[in-house]
């Protein structure tokens, strides 16, 4: 495989099952004027992508023009106002290395805000959290406050916090210590992203590569001759359920976005190497590769005997 190819260098878009979902559901928020909640799911179940996904294409998706961005939320040992509002500012696209204390960056944010919802022609912000798990109490407070100061400027901020299963315990936390307020602003409703799933599931993501040409560009003869990904998800899903049974899960448990990527993507290594008229699928190599990933197994790589 070329090192241009775009799986490796990652230049495809695929708008996956979770990704519909979620944007079903960001439109019966926002138009319901439901000001917050979480978006949760397992590690590497690709919310990081669905989440730029949304944030590149918010006016098409919602239908109207507004102002979206995404802040990754860092684990940070010490609450620091300062730094706060240097991620939240940067996370604009602001140059942060001016000087200036809490209190200027904080007002440098709004009028930031302010001004991005102007260029859109509308007075509404979408900000997504990523990593929400990591965000604290005193943070949260900050988090209010913005809310509060945009809408007295005439803007509707609508926060979404993007995490790990971990922020349900983090809100029973809050319920705990009588933050009520924190609960209501960003926790009371949530959707949960699944992953690869299903067949279907799997046949939906191959087709959309088939479609970018994705295929073509590794295994042009087998394309030329009527191949395409999508025909293989069956198969490949039944593989998946055979790796299931071997490693005792008594069903089947959903790919992550991550894994996906890693086996279709040595799948396509493996089409290229045995690119002829009449293409044999290596659908016995490939139950090795899918066993690898996830199990996290260390094997060898592909050698070219397998040409």
């Amino acid at each position: 495989m070329e090192l241009t190819h775009p799986f490796i260098l990652a230049h495809y878009e695929l708008k996956t099952p979770d990704i519909r979902a979620l944007i079903r559901q960001l439109r019966t928020w926002i138009f319901a004027s439901i000001k917050g909640g979480m978006i949760i799911g397992e590690k590497r179940v690709g919310k990081s992508y669905a989440i730029r996904y949304v944030v590149d294409n918010i006016a098409g998706l919602l239908g109207h023009d507004c102002y979206a961005f995404r802040v990754l939320w860092k684990s940070t040992k010490h609450f620091n106002e300062r730094r706060f509002w240097v991620r939240m500012l940067a996370a604009t696209g602001y140059d942060t290395t001016l000087p200036g204390d809490a209190d200027r960056l904080e007002q440098r944010f709004y009028q930031r805000i302010v001004l991005q919802c102007e260029d859109v022609g509308a007075p509404v912000c979408v900000l997504f959290l990523d990593d929400a798990q990591n965000i604290t109490p005193d943070e949260f407070v900050f988090l209010c406050h913005a809310f509060n100061e945009l809408e007295s400027r005439g803007i509707r901020l609508y926060t979404w916090l993007v995490g790990q299963t971990e922020l349900k315990h983090t809100r029973t936390l809050m319920q705990e210590t009588g933050n009520g307020q924190i609960i209501a602003r960003f926790m009371e409703h949530e959707f949960e992203m699944g992953g690869v799933a299903s067949a279907r599931t799997l046949k939906s993501l191959l087709r959309q590569l088939d479609n970018q040409g994705v295929t073509a560009c590794a295994a042009r003869k087998a394309t030329d001759n009527g191949f395409v990904l999508a025909s293989t998800a069956n198969d490949v899903w039944s593989i998946k359920r055979e790796v299931d049974k071997e490693c005792g899960q008594t069903s089947a448990v959903p790919w992550t976005m991550q894994q996906f990527h890693s086996i279709i993507a040595i799948f396509v290594q493996m089409l290229e190497l045995r690119d002829r008229k009449q293409i044999d699928v290596p659908l016995d190599e490939l139950k090795k590769v899918i066993k690898m990933i996830q199990t996290r197994a260390s094997v060898r790589a592909i050698d070219d005997a397998s040409e």
